[in-house]
């Protein structure tokens, strides 16, 4: 199996994965690098949840409605289709963890994309590795004890009732780096601080996390896959395209 290294420590790709006996290799890249990208796989439903086995259980996500997805014959697996039409407000277009908002959290998910448009749908992702090591060393000690809260506004079809309080910094419980843990559309505030204070610091830690020095964006081909591990990327989609883009999502638990 060959790699292709696309940032220094972030995002890589394999160029020539041909046999199942490299899946346990596909887990280790991904405790290193975040985020996988594999090309040119022809995958059935069972292929594709097979393949995310690996990376752990997976989340039953069959009741879980959003704007641009849609259930399928497998319970872990949704399509996520899109023509470029308005719809009410899809998360996927802003910075991201997926349902960081929720009390058991996806600590993964796929992405197997089968229709691509002509130009344009490309996938941003964030290394919240670095976005953390990049702060300075007094910004780290601030915020390493500091809250913050993850909800959904009343856009999302399937609003929980209440969000959930999250640490600013995490640390990963398999790799034990420290990661920024906050994000566009679900972190709402962050708890402990005066009011202007909490805004002011939010926002920053909002931008910093996706600066450009730790972004990768990634250029979807028909038939090519992306894994990531959602508590070390932060993922946007790029909504500047005409025509179908369709691929299957898989969430690891």
């Amino acid at each position: 199996m060959e790699t292709r290294e696309l940032q220094s420590g972030f995002a890589i790709e394999v160029v020539n994965y041909k046999s199942k006996r490299e899946l346990k290799s596909l887990r280790k890249l991904l405790l290193r690098f975040g985020v996988i990208f594999i090309r040119d796989m022809e995958l059935d439903f069972e292929e594709l949840e097979s393949l995310a086995r690996v990376f752990g259980d997976l989340q039953d996500i069959s009741g879980k409605p959003s704007s641009t997805s849609l259930p399928t014959d497998n319970k872990y697996i949704r399509t996520m289709e899109y023509d470029g039409a308005p719809v009410d407000f899809p998360a996927g277009w802003f910075w991201h963890s997926e349902m960081s908002y929720s009390e058991i959290r996806p600590s993964g998910g796929l992405l197997y994309m089968t229709k691509v448009p002509e130009s344009g749908g490309d996938t941003l992702f964030a290394d919240q590795r670095k976005a953390y090591s990049q702060l300075s060393t007094g910004m780290q000690k601030y915020i390493e004890n500091l809250t913050c809260v993850h909800e959904v506004g009343w856009w999302f079809k399937n609003k929980p009732k209440k969000g959930t309080v999250q640490n600013v910094v995490e640390i990963h419980p398999e790799t034990g780096e420290r990661y920024l843990n906050v994000c566009d559309v679900f972190t709402t505030r962050i708890n402990g601080l005066p009011f202007d204070e909490a805004k002011y610091l939010l926002t920053f830690l909002q931008n910093h996390a996706s600066n450009d020095l730790w972004t990768h964006r990634h250029k979807w081909t028909k038939n090519s896959l992306a894994i990531w591990d959602d508590r070390l990327v932060q993922h946007k989609a790029v909504h500047n395209f005409n025509g179908e883009r369709v691929g299957h999502r898989i969430q690891i638990v």
